[in-house]
């Protein structure tokens, strides 16, 4: 019965997937989702240039954390520049020499960001970089967090329901052991009652059989007159 509930709830939950807008995976694109972010080292060498590009729609928030983990031997040799350009027109932001920064940004433009970070303060040592890039849209993730807890709430009613129908199973699977238990009681109460009525009926027919039998004897011997006397004479 468990297992049974199990596909239930499988099936159920696969069915249901299209409260998310997930029906059909080929046409789900990352960067029209309610929000995306992602986050990782990298090794700026000296003298270089690392870009990564992020895609974002109008409306948008972009909140970019990044942090000197792993520099040269001095303090001066833990400082990096952080650039992020827009598609058009001047920089979004602009740092130079700095170890790290976190901040977020409204984006006002739809279009492919170039998030760069370089390393030109330093001629011999390679800097660990950590960065954290999340683009997010405010009303659409309200919209998804609705869903989802809509989503959740049927899944909760299925899981309620699931539960009463196992419970009800269940009364019911102890409704028929205790019919079982009954029927194997009646059954046992009834051979016994036939082998007693058995027995007594046997008991009876020789009881009567005896007593025919008695009957008989005695009824001829009233009938039975001998024709000689005790002496052996004849009589009158």
């Amino acid at each position: 019965m468990n297992i049974f509930l199990q596909f239930l709830a499988l099936f159920y939950v696969l069915a249901s997937v299209g409260v998310l807008g997930l029906e059909h995976a080929d046409e789900w694109d990352p960067d029209y989702a309610p929000g995306t972010s992602f986050d990782f080292s990298i090794m700026v060498k000296p003298w270089t240039e690392e870009c990564f590009y992020q895609y974002a729609r109008e409306g948008a928030k972009m909140q970019v954390e990044f942090r000197v983990v792993k520099g040269g031997l001095v303090e001066n040799e833990s400082f990096i520049n952080f650039m992020i350009y827009r598609p058009l027109g001047p920089p979004l932001k602009r740092l130079f020499v700095t170890s790290g920064s976190s901040d977020t940004y409204d984006i006002d433009k739809k279009g492919v960001y170039q998030i760069c970070l370089s390393n030109p303060h330093s001629k011999f040592y390679t800097k660990v970089v950590y960065l954290f890039v999340s683009v997010y849209y405010q009303d659409e993730w309200e919209k998804f967090a609705q869903e989802e807890f809509d989503y959740m709430i049927s899944v909760r009613n299925v899981t309620t329901t699931m539960r009463q129908v196992d419970f009800n199973v269940q009364q019911m699977r102890q409704h028929q052991a205790h019919g079982r238990m009954f029927l194997a009681r009646d059954f046992y109460l009834i051979q016994s009652n036939k082998k007693y009525v058995d027995y007594w009926s046997l008991l009876q027919c020789v009881v009567i059989v005896g007593a025919s039998l008695f009957q008989v004897y005695f009824v001829k011997n009233l009938f039975n007159v001998k024709s000689v006397t005790p002496t052996n004479k004849p009589r009158c």
